[in-house]
């Protein structure tokens, strides 16, 4: 039973991780597109992984985790969303944004990859009741992370209107 909350709680807190990644990636467009002087179509290009790299994952992720099994899967999404961030803090131009969008969409679906079989296995008898929760985390985490992304901005001075470009 305690080890049941625990993964349900972890999960949630992966579910918050993933959703606040997309905000703080949206938050920060404006600024790599003018530092790096790039046009709205490379931007395009550069963010679009995020989002096919997470529903491909989705996808893939079924057989996956009959290979590899869960935990491990779980280990590769911790990694692809710290070396995403790592690739995208220390960018040096489109191929490492690129690959830093890549990995963080990755890194999200095989969170919703992993969680959600997870979460209906631990509880088969409330399985609906248990998803719900766990999803109402997204929207939480969009929000977190669309705040935290906008505060540090403004308080780096990052944003657009304080950034000296």
């Amino acid at each position: 039973m305690l080890n049941q909350k625990r993964l349900f709680i972890a999960s949630c807190l992966a579910i918050v991780a993933t959703s606040m990644a997309f905000s703080v990636r949206t938050d920060i467009i404006p600024l790599l597109k003018a530092d790096f002087g790039f046009t709205d179509t490379q931007m395009g290009t550069i963010v679009g992984p995020g989002l096919w790299g997470f529903t491909i994952t989705i996808i893939i992720g079924g057989f996956l985790v009959d290979i590899f099994g869960m935990g491990k899967l779980m280990i590769f999404a911790f990694l692809g969303h710290i070396s995403g961030v790592f690739l995208t803090v220390f960018a040096q131009g489109f191929v490492s944004l690129y690959c830093g969008t890549l990995l963080i969409g990755l890194a999200n679906g095989m969170v919703e990859t992993v969680t959600n079989p997870m979460i209906a296995t631990l509880y088969p008898k409330n399985k609906t009741k248990h998803l719900a929760i766990l999803h109402a985390w997204f929207p939480g985490g969009l929000m977190i992370g669309g705040i935290l992304g906008y505060l540090i901005t403004k308080t780096m001075g990052l944003d657009l209107d304080s950034a000296s470009i």
